[in-house]
């Protein structure tokens, strides 16, 4: 049909949605259907997709739903009230049946039905006070919904829909979403011009103020701290930066930094005041600000950058947000500390001396429903459970940013069980420069520790920490402290990773240290199906089990949306952890109900499906073998691939990381280990400064990712130690129905082989010598994912 033949209650049919008559007409149509289809019968759409069928018999407005002709006249700056919440403004319609309107009484928009509402005034403010969803551009804002979340100010609402309005083509912005020292901080990414750094503030100033030297300083104490800061950030990327004759560095794209005054209109004061504001610093704007914008004087008065500047390539474009507002992006990948040596005594006075300390990362923009949960972070205890791969680590990561920031003062505790992941999270908070004396990130044995170490140092060096039960001994001594109220400690927020590795005792000394007669933050972020320390006890996890903790009804969140593994890989993990589910099931094996938690929208496609390498437990060639396959075929480097196999423990009549190591040797394949076993000469490496191939336990790689994964040594769990005989021997089917603690170590084997797998990225590889006979075998070849694996 035509937009012109449109009318009220004429009756269409959609090709999908079938049914329905129309309520709604403008440039497009709202259609009520017959059915529901995805929980929704309204919908707008263009008018060329709908066929006209007949008039509707039906014409009151119940059978419409809506007043169409009363409601169509609200428009965005419409004054309305509400027989509940007063006079409010419209900020933005949605549709003919909802308005967001913004109350007197109200911190924050609320949608509200239109026919709630009676308009007392036309349309009171310009164009650019609301935000215009409706705008056709490429240029991006992070996140696109910022509009729907009231955490961001009408201001930045207005500045980020001006943006998008002025750069129609490619290019992308953001800005917090919180205000720091006063004013709100974003930057501006145009690729064919530069970046612009700008901090926005609200105040309002007395005419008074622009006649005195007050309001320059005030400029140069706002402007000063900002450049040095922010500037300081981009020459620390060395990706950013242009190195000349290893003596000085430069930026490699246009940069600068602009001040904003929002509420200082320069129209409206006088001419005598006015004439005495340095209008020449071009650094900084008022409210009048477009007409420069316009002739892009926005764009000049850069710091110095690389005379050879054509644009700036999309790639950079989360590396620079990171840089600026580091909790709306996350680092994916951070190159090993190589020290730049400087060969000259002095350096070209005009650039930035060398200082070694430079790093290369590149960074990934969030998208809009992991920034909208960072934003929507509410004071309190909660549980967010997901598989792996959904950014469990992300969230937690940037909601310690954006709590730090907020308040300077916070004390922020990021804990986690491996040593591994406290390192990875410690250097990305380096890199991302947040780290501080506030922000606290340890393991939960050395946060322990450190706090014994100052309240009864004669126990820490008494104590030293080799296996659990010594541990157990610290954390005794730790809550007799505490219990005593010798442990003074207040934390304003702790984010605890990996919490299915947690004993539930060490949640509650977590929760117990929280500072409570202020807003606290307790969050726990985990995944009941990487529980491979089998914390499990009759079916509930660790959390389920705690003293303290006030109860989580209401206040878990689940994430299912898959970020790091391919399709592939990640269909091949859930069919592997649903047939396992449902093999414990069956062999009287307690399944936590969370246990469901399966991801079910995969962002990546992949091609490489998983390989199952099937080797005798006497050889180790194929390790080496697809290592250089990799190499030379799919163009990886030695770092992207980890080679992971299962602890030790009772396991030295099996030794198969001394034979991968001589197959390395003797193919000069570099490596590095990234766990506290040693083997030979070789000692743990700190993560991000390995070399090589990474070797590493599946308890050691938690929270942590590659882009290919090889998974050898599983032979090891053909066996199953016998505490009271002190003896190894065949674990087989027959013993699994029998012997629950056979049925438990099957149970901690699935998850641990799960956990191993999905650290995969792209490519996962199992090499398999398990025994013939060996009830292991099944968890690798799990019959709903047949087709996604491979067989060789």
């Amino acid at each position: 049909m035509d937009i012109g033949e449109a009318k009220l209650n004429l009756k269409v049919k959609h090709q999908k949605f079938g049914t329905g008559i129309i309520t709604g007409f403008d440039q497009y149509i709202t259609v009520k259907f017959d059915k529901e289809f995805e929980d929704k019968s309204i919908r707008t759409m263009r008018a060329d997709v709908l066929e006209i069928i007949g008039d509707n018999e039906l014409t009151n407005k119940e059978n419409v739903n809506i007043n169409v002709h009363e409601n169509s006249k609200f428009q965005k700056g419409d004054i309305v009230v509400h027989s509940f919440y007063g006079q409010g403004i419209i900020i933005e319609k949605r549709g003919y049946f909802k308005s967001l309107v913004k109350f007197q009484v109200q911190s924050s928009p609320i949608l509200i039905l239109n026919d709630k509402l009676t308009k007392i005034e036309g349309n009171i403010i310009d164009d650019d006070e609301v935000v215009d969803l409706n705008i056709e551009s490429r240029f991006k804002i992070v996140p696109s919904n910022y509009s729907e979340q009231s955490c961001y100010s009408t201001s930045a609402k207005r500045l980020m829909n001006y943006f998008r309005k002025r750069y129609p083509d490619e290019g992308i912005a953001t800005i917090k979403s919180y205000k720091e020292s006063d004013g709100e901080t974003g930057v501006l990414i145009v690729p064919s011009k530069g970046v612009i750094v700008f901090k926005m503030f609200d105040n309002e100033f007395p005419d008074e103020l622009f006649s005195s030297p007050f309001f320059d300083s005030l400029v140069s104490n706002q402007y000063g701290p900002l450049k040095k800061y922010y500037y300081d950030l981009f020459l620390q990327s060395k990706n950013m930066c242009v190195f000349k004759n290893d003596s000085y560095k430069l930026l490699k794209f246009p940069l600068r930094f602009v001040i904003l005054y929002q509420k200082v209109d320069l129209s409206k004061l006088k001419i005598e005041i006015r004439n005495t504001i340095n209008l020449s610093n071009k650094n900084v704007y008022f409210k009048n600000f477009i007409s420069p914008l316009k002739n892009n004087e926005l764009f000049s008065n850069f710091e110095p950058y690389d005379c050879s500047f054509k644009a700036i390539d999309t790639k950079m474009f989360g590396s620079i947000i990171e840089r600026v507002v580091p909790e709306n992006a996350t680092l994916i990948d951070i190159e090993p500390k190589n020290k730049i040596l400087v060969t000259k005594e002095s350096h070209d006075a005009r650039f930035e001396p060398i200082t070694g300390k430079e790093r290369e990362f590149s960074a990934l923009c969030l998208d809009d429903s992991q920034i909208k949960a960072i934003n929507d972070t509410k004071p309190g205890h909660y549980l967010t459970l997901a598989n792996p791969g959904t950014g469990k680590s992300v969230l937690l990561i940037s909601k310690a940013y954006r709590l730090q920031s907020m308040n300077k003062n916070a004390h922020v505790l990021i804990t986690c069980y491996n040593k591994n992941l406290a390192e990875h999270h410690t250097i990305f908070s380096e890199v991302s420069g947040m780290k501080n004396s506030y922000l606290h990130i340890n393991t939960f044995h050395k946060f322990v520790r450190d706090i014994l170490a100052k309240v009864d140092p004669g126990f820490i060096q008494e104590h030293i920490i080799d296996d659990d039960n010594a541990f157990n001994k610290i954390v005794d001594r730790f809550e007799s402290l505490l219990n005593s109220g010798k442990i003074q400690t207040k934390l304003n927020a702790i984010f605890i990773d990996e919490i299915q590795l947690f004993e539930p005792r060490w949640i509650d000394i977590c929760y117990r240290l929280l500072d409570k007669e202020k807003n606290f933050y307790f969050e726990m972020y985990g995944d009941i199906n990487q529980d491979v320390k089998s914390q499990h006890s009759k079916g509930k996890a660790s959390w389920q089990n705690t003293k303290y903790v006030p109860s989580l009804q209401g206040r878990v969140r689940k994430l299912e949306k898959n970020y790091r593994n391919t399709d592939l890989i990640s269909n091949y993990l859930k069919s592997m952890i649903a047939d396992f589910n449902l093999y414990l099931i069956r062999h009287g094996v307690p399944v936590d109900n969370e246990s469901a938690c399966l991801s079910s929208d995969t962002i990546k496609k992949g091609s490489l499906r998983t390989k199952i390498l099937l080797t005798p437990n006497t050889e180790f060639g194929k390790v080496a073998k697809t290592i250089l396959e990799l190499i030379n075929k799919k163009n990886a480097d030695y770092s992207d691939i980890a080679v992971i196999y299962p602890a030790k423990k009772y396991g030295k009549y099996y030794t198969p990381v001394y034979r991968i190591k001589k197959e390395f040797n003797d193919y000069d394949i570099p490596y590095s280990f990234i766990h506290g076993e040693e083997y030979g000469d070789e000692r743990r490496q700190t993560l991000y400064e390995c070399n090589g191939v990474i070797m590493s336990t599946i308890d050691s790689c938690l929270g942590l990712d590659f882009k290919y994964v090889i998974l050898v040594g599983l032979h090891y769990w053909d066996f199953m130690y016998n505490e009271a005989t002190k003896r190894t021997h065949k674990l087989n089917s027959k013993e699994i129905i029998k012997n629950p603690n056979a049925k438990f170590y099957m149970s901690e084997i699935g998850k641990k082989i799960y956990s191993a797998c999905s650290r995969a990225r792209e490519g996962l590889y199992i090499i398999d010598d398990l025994d013939d006979e060996s009830p292991i075998k099944s968890i690798l070849r799990p019959k709903s994912g047949r087709s996604y694996y491979d067989e060789y």
